[in-house]
């Protein structure tokens, strides 16, 4: 950071600074550092998302990046997401892989700037 206005802008996009009450602030925070340290991918161009981008462009940004889609297995398991170097097969559910396109838009959100509620699948 070089400015307090890039700390407030940073607070602002990862907690939610400024935009809701104390508590949910809060929430916010800790749900940031029960996943601090997650290994975070490089994106193409820069690692910040438009904050309101479709969940499309978010996935095909991710997808030139290195990371893949693979079909799952089973009733319930459509795809697993795969960031770039990892694989399902001996890999870590959460920090190789995502079992779900909520899990991976979790991620996006924590570790990319992407704000956006839903936006449906990849």
């Amino acid at each position: 950071f070089t400015s307090e206005s890039d700390v407030i802008d940073y607070a602002s996009r990862a907690f939610g600074f400024g935009t809701g009450s104390g508590s949910e602030v809060r929430a916010r925070i800790e749900e940031h550092a029960r996943h601090a340290g997650e290994t975070v991918p490089p994106l193409l161009g820069g690692n910040d998302v438009g904050p309101d981008e479709p969940w499309r462009s978010v996935w095909d940004r991710m997808l030139r990046s290195g990371w893949k889609w693979k079909q799952g297995s089973g009733l319930m398991m459509d795809y697993y997401y795969v960031k770039p170097g990892r694989s399902v097969k001996g890999g870590t559910d959460g920090e190789d892989y995502f079992r779900g396109v909520e899990d991976v838009q979790d991620f996006a959100r924590r570790n990319y700037g992407w704000l956006t509620r839903g936006g449906g699948v990849a």
